[in-house]
C-alpha cells in the first residue's frame, strides 16, 4: 500500500523525538486512522480477551444455579451474534442513512461556520463556556480528568458486590457525567448559527442567467472553449479575483489597464451569483423567465427592493400585483410622470423594447405575495 511508507515515516519521526506539527499532513493523519488505530484497537481487544480468560471476569461474580458452560463456543457465539448484528446495522446506516456530501471546501469563504458531528457537540458546547486562554480547560483539562477517572475506575470501584445499592458513589458520578454530556450535546445541537437562505434572490438568478448567456462569459467559458463551464461547487478563485475578472474578463491581473465599460447592474449580478454558486446549485428556470430576471435586475433593482434585494430609492416591488395590473405597471415603466407628475423614476421607453416592457410588467403583475 502507498500509505505504508507514510506510516513508517511518521513513526520514525515520532521515535526521533516527535514529528513537526507542520509535517503532519492530512495524508499522514488518514494513514494513522485507517491503518494504525484499527490495528491498535484489534490488538487491545485481543489482549483484553486474553486477560479475561487468564484472570477471569472482574468481580465479584455472583454464582448462579445451573450447569456451567464453556466460553467457547457458547459465549463466543453470543458475542459474535451481537457483533454481526451491530455490523449489519452499521452497514444499513452507511447504505441508506449516509448524510449528503457538502460542496468542496472553499478556503476563501468567510461565511462558512464549521460544526462537528453530533458525538462531539457536547465538547463543542463546553468550549463556549471557556473562551480565550481558558479554552484549554475545556479542550484538554476536563476531558483529561474524565478519561483519567475512567482509566482508574477498576481501582476506584473495589466493592465486594455489584448491586447498585453498594455502589452509589460511583454510579452517582457516572450518572452525573452522562447527564452532563447529554445536556451539553442537546444545547450544542440547539445552538445553531443562522443558515443562509435557501431561496435564490432575483439578482443571483439574473447573474446565473448572464453567466449562461452573456457574451462576456460565454465567449470563454463552455464546452470546447478556452475555459471550463462555471459549475456550482467548483469555484475556487478568491472573491477579489472573481470580482476583478467579471469587471474585465480579458485581464487576469486587475489594474493592468482601464476596464472597458460594462453595465454595473449586470456586473453586480454576476458577482453575487458566483458567490452563491460556490456552495449551492441554482433552480431550473425557463428561458423566458430568465430573460425577464436579467431585465429586472438591470433596470429595476438599482432603485426598487424585490424580495429583500435591491435599492431603496423607489417603492418596494415584492408584491406589486396586489395593487396594479400589467397595463398599469407597463404605463409606469413607459412614462412615470404621466401617472405622477413628481415621479423621480425616469422613463424607460427609449431604453427597453416594447416587448421587454410588456414582459417585465406581466412578471411584476403576477407577483402578489413576497
Amino acid at each position: 500500500s502507498k500509505l505504508t511508507p507514510l506510516v513508517g515515516e511518521w513513526l520514525a519521526e515520532l521515535l526521533r523525538g516527535g514529528p513537526d506539527v507542520g509535517a503532519l499532513t492530512l495524508t499522514r493523519w488518514y494513514a494513522l486512522h485507517v491503518m494504525v488505530l484499527p490495528a491498535a484497537i484489534a490488538g487491545l481487544v485481543a489482549f483484553h480477551l486474553y486477560l479475561m480468560r487468564r484472570q477471569g471476569i472482574s468481580g465479584p461474580v455472583t454464582p448462579q444455579a445451573g450447569r456451567s458452560e464453556l466460553f467457547f463456543p457458547w459465549q463466543a457465539a453470543r458475542d459474535l451474534t451481537v457483533v454481526a448484528a451491530v455490523a449489519l446495522v452499521l452497514a444499513f446506516l452507511a447504505w441508506r442513512g449516509a448524510p449528503p456530501l457538502e460542496p468542496p471546501a472553499d478556503p476563501t469563504s468567510s461565511d462558512y461556520i464549521p460544526r462537528p458531528e453530533w458525538y462531539f457537540l457536547g465538547l463543542f458546547q463546553l468550549l463556549k463556556y471557556f473562551p480565550g486562554r481558558f479554552e484549554v480547560v475545556a479542550a484538554v483539562v476536563i476531558p483529561g480528568l474524565v478519561m483519567t477517572w475512567l482509566a482508574l475506575l477498576p481501582w476506584i470501584d473495589r466493592g465486594r458486590s455489584r448491586a447498585p445499592r453498594h455502589r452509589r458513589g460511583v454510579l452517582f458520578v457516572f450518572s452525573a457525567g452522562i447527564a452532563g454530556v447529554a445536556v451539553l450535546t442537546t444545547l450544542g445541537a440547539m445552538d445553531r448559527p443562522a443558515q443562509q437562505a435557501q431561496t435564490w434572490n432575483l439578482r443571483e438568478l439574473a447573474g446565473v442567467a448572464l453567466i449562461q448567456t452573456d457574451e462576456r462569459c460565454t465567449s470563454c467559458h463552455g464546452p470546447d472553449r478556452v475555459a471550463a463551464s462555471v459549475q456550482p461547487g467548483r469555484i475556487t478563485r478568491p472573491p477579489v479575483w472573481l470580482n476583478a475578472h467579471v469587471v474585465d474578463p480579458l485581464v487576469i491581473a486587475p489594474g493592468v489597464r482601464e476596464a472597458p465599460e460594462s453595465n454595473a447592474a449586470d456586473t453586480l449580478a454576476i458577482q453575487t451569483a458566483l458567490a452563491r454558486l460556490r456552495s449551492t446549485s441554482p433552480p431550473a428556470v425557463d428561458a423566458a423567465t430568465r430573460h425577464v430576471q436579467v431585465l429586472i435586475s438591470r433596470f429595476c433593482l438599482n432603485c426598487h427592493v424585490i424580495d429583500g434585494v435591491g435599492g431603496k430609492d423607489g417603492p418596494n416591488l415584492s408584491a406589486p400585483g396586489l395593487k396594479f395590473g400589467a397595463d398599469q405597471i407597463e404605463q409606469r415603466i413607459i412614462d412615470p410622470k404621466a401617472i405622477q407628475a413628481d415621479a423621480k423614476m425616469p422613463a424607460l421607453a427609449d431604453r427597453i423594447t416594447a416587448d421587454d416592457i410588456k414582459a417585465i410588467a406581466a412578471w411584476l403583475a403576477a407577483k402578489k405575495q413576497p
